[in-house]
């Protein structure tokens, strides 16, 4: 039976926040402490399942079942992603100590695809995050003009303008004026780059 408890709201919340999760994304956010938390996390996902809060499909590209809520998600790859991209930072900076705001709008002319914000030994470090797995290259040409047009406001403490994190396999454009861009791997590897 699901008693609709804290850690189920938080599951649901996650869900709901990033459009798509799978079972091990679950499990290491609220299940880490546990010594079988695969085995937790999947029995929690399948009894929230058969209560009908969530939905699940199996995912083509690892076999996984990968979990949503009332609308299939489009471009799974790019959400999957995204919330790895959130897993990871919790996991290596805290939950606590990350802010994550996916599809961020408030600035105008951009549309990244989070804005984080990583407190970390009394400094705080501001992101604007892009997955870019499509061919496509990144548009770069668009933060710059942000950049510029929200230099003189207050958007951000300080006038500090985030940083852009690419999350790409792809070649990302160098030599910027005005913006400092960090480009990780889809695997992650290079995580440790995000703050010095």
């Amino acid at each position: 039976m699901v008693i609709k408890n804290e850690r189920v709201a938080s599951i649901l919340e996650i869900v709901e926040q990033f459009k798509a999760c799978d079972v091990t994304h679950i499990a290491r956010l609220y299940y880490s402490g546990n010594s079988q938390p695969i085995k937790k996390a999947q029995a929690k996902l399948t009894a929230m399942i058969e209560y009908g809060l969530l939905k699940r499909k199996r995912n083509n590209i690892n076999c996984r079942y990968y979990y949503y809520l009332d609308r299939e998600p489009t471009q799974l790859q790019h959400k999957l992603l995204l919330t790895e991209l959130y897993i990871q930072l919790c996991e290596k900076y805290g939950q606590k100590n990350i802010e994550f705001v996916p599809e961020y709008s408030a600035v105008p002319g951009i549309r990244p695809d989070a804005f984080i914000k990583v407190q970390y030994n009394r400094r705080t470090y501001l992101y604007f995050a892009e997955i870019q797995i499509s061919n496509t290259p990144l548009d770069l040409l668009k933060y710059e003009r942000a950049y510029i047009a929200t230099r003189q406001s207050r958007i951000f403490p300080e006038g500090v303008f985030p940083s852009v994190l690419a999350v790409t396999d792809k070649i990302v454009p160098a030599g910027s004026r005005h913006l400092n861009i960090i480009t990780i791997d889809t695997g992650f590897n290079n995580l440790n780059r995000l703050v010095s």
